[in-house]
C-alpha cells in the first residue's frame, strides 16, 4: 500500500483532517485519490446522505491553460454556502499552480479562513510552483512518482527479517541508516558553497545568505530523513505485518526528535523499538 493512501486513510478514520490539504508529485494518481479521499471523508461525516454535489472540481480552462480570477471567485462564493445534502463539502483544485497572482490571492484570502465544514484539496507537481503564502498554509501530502523504483534504503532493511528480530539486529540497521543520513548532509554541504558574488558582500549580508543556505540545507535533509522512515513503514508493514496503530506515534516522537537534532541512530533505534518491541 503506498504511504499517501496509509496517511490519508488514518486521518480520516482519525477524525484529523486539516482544511487544507496540498497532494504534490508526478503521479497520475493525485486527482483519483483526491476523489477518493473526499467520498471517504463525506461518506464518515454525513450518515448515509448524498455526497456526490457536494464533491466539486475547478480546472485550468482557456487557450492559456490557467485558473481565471473569474473561476476562482466564483469557487470562493460557492464555497461559502451551505452544502447540497452531504454534512461538509470537499473543492479539489486541479493544477493549483497555474494561477495568476489574482486569482491565487483571490484563493488565499478564502483559505486564510476556510467556511465551517469546507475541505480544500490542491494538487500541483511541486509546491514550489505555488505562492508560499498559499503552500505554507496547506497540509502536504507528497506522492511517489508513477515510475516504479526501488526504495532508495531497502538493502539496508534486511537484518529485520530475522525472526526473532533482536536488539543487534536493530542498532546495526539504525547505525548504518545514520551513516547513509550523515552520507547525504555532506553532499548537500559540499554542493552549497559560497559563490563569488557573496564575497563582495557585507559581513552582514554574507551571514544571512550562509544561514539561508544552512536552512535549506537542514530543510532538505529533514525531507531525505522523512523519505527512509516511511520506506521503514512501508518495509515492516509489507514483512512483518506492524499495526497502523503503531506507525503513527512512532513518526511523530521520530521527527520531533530530529527536529531537536538528536543523535540520529538514536532516533532510528528508538523508532525500530516501537514498531518492533523485543
Amino acid at each position: 500500500m503506498r504511504e499517501e493512501k496509509v496517511y490519508l486513510d488514518r486521518i480520516v478514520e482519525n477524525d484529523r483532517v486539516p482544511h487544507l490539504l496540498l497532494f504534490t508529485g508526478k503521479s497520475a494518481t493525485k486527482k483519483e485519490t483526491a476523489f477518493l479521499f473526499a467520498r471517504k471523508l463525506l461518506d464518515k461525516i454525513s450518515c448515509g446522505r448524498p455526497i456526490d454535489r457536494d464533491i466539486h472540481l475547478v480546472s485550468a480552462v482557456g487557450k492559456t491553460g490557467m485558473h481565471s480570477i473569474e473561476a476562482f471567485r466564483d469557487m470562493c462564493e460557492k464555497a461559502s454556502l451551505a452544502p447540497y445534502s452531504a454534512r461538509g463539502k470537499v473543492v479539489i483544485i486541479e493544477d493549483a499552480d497555474r494561477a495568476s497572482a489574482q486569482a491565487a490571492n483571490t484563493l488565499l484570502k478564502t483559505i486564510e479562513e476556510p467556511p465551517p465544514g469546507t475541505w480544500f484539496i490542491l494538487l500541483s507537481d511541486t509546491r514550489e510552483k505555488l505562492l508560499p503564502t498559499i503552500y505554507s498554509r496547506c497540509q502536504e501530502v507528497r506522492f511517489a512518482s508513477d515510475q516504479v523504483q526501488a526504495a532508495k534504503y531497502a538493502t539496508f532493511f534486511e537484518p529485520l527479517l530475522a525472526t526473532p528480530c533482536t536488539f543487534v539486529e536493530i542498532v546495526e540497521v539504525a547505525a548504518n541508516l545514520a551513516q547513509e543520513l550523515e552520507k547525504y548532509k555532506s553532499e548537500l554541504e559540499e554542493s552549497s558553497v559560497s559563490t563569488d558574488a557573496e564575497k563582495e558582500m557585507s559581513a552582514c549580508a554574507r551571514e544571512k545568505a550562509n544561514d539561508l543556505r544552512e536552512g535549506a540545507i537542514s530543510l532538505r535533509w529533514t525531507e531525505e530523513a522523512d523519505v527512509l522512515l516511511l520506506e521503514l513503514v512501508h518495509f515492516l508493514q509489507e514483512k512483518k505485518g506492524i499495526s497502523l496503530i503503531a506507525v503513527d506515534p512512532a513518526l511523530v516522537f521520530a521527527r520531533l526528535a530530529l527536529a531537536r537534532s538528536m543523535p540520529t541512530s538514536n532516533v532510528i533505534e528508538s523508532f525500530l523499538l516501537r514498531l518492533l518491541p523485543l
